[in-house]
């Protein structure tokens, strides 16, 4: 029943049963096993690092991005006026008078997320290694919604219209940066390059 067997693909084949005898039509199969694995493999290698979940202490960048265990975070669906893109601060105007928008969308939010933990939930990771999250405070309050009722940013309609009904009620009633004059962050952004 055990023997010496024949080589193998250049490698012997030292008293196995008869069983774990080479056949060349198992070999094809084999061979296009292994194929389709080091496919899914080298695939899986090339994506794009997968969302996470992160909660904790958060750290306010700009009126939508904050940081958790050096996680940068975009919050999801908005858009807030730029508080330093290229050395540059995005202002508004209310009463013909320049303010700063982007600092106080940026202090509203750190003032709101102070001593909280943060949990966000995450959709995507850029190519930076940013990630894309709906963050919440005490589980249930979402930082984009929450600052969309407050009229410090807008809703990035590109990407979603969930907060839509607020800002139309913010527009109806002057509320934050309906009170006066800006201009929509992805376009001052452009003009900025």
């Amino acid at each position: 029943m055990f023997k010496l067997n024949d080589l193998v693909l250049g490698w012997p084949m030292i008293a196995f049963p008869s069983f774990f005898k080479y056949r060349p039509a198992m070999a094809g199969a084999a061979a296009v096993g292994l194929a389709v694995a080091v496919l899914a493999f080298l695939t899986l290698a090339a994506m794009p690092a997968a969302a996470q979940d992160i909660s904790g202490q958060a750290q306010v960048i700009d009126g939508d991005t904050i940081v958790i265990g050096g996680q940068i975070i975009d919050l999801f669906g908005i858009d807030a006026p730029e508080l330093d893109f290229n050395g540059r601060e995005q202002t508004c105007f209310r009463d013909g008078h320049p303010y700063r928008c982007a600092l106080i969308a940026a202090g509203r939010l750190a003032e709101k997320i102070a001593g909280r933990t943060v949990s966000c939930e995450g959709y995507a990771s850029d190519a930076e290694g940013r990630l894309l999250a709906s963050c919440f405070i005490k589980k249930r309050e979402n930082l984009s919604g929450w600052l969309v009722n407050k009229g410090y940013v807008v809703i990035d309609s590109r990407y979603s219209d969930e907060f839509e009904d607020w800002e139309v009620w913010n527009t109806a009633s002057g509320t934050g940066l309906w009170s006066g004059q800006y201009e929509l962050p992805w376009l001052w952004r452009a003009q900025n390059e």
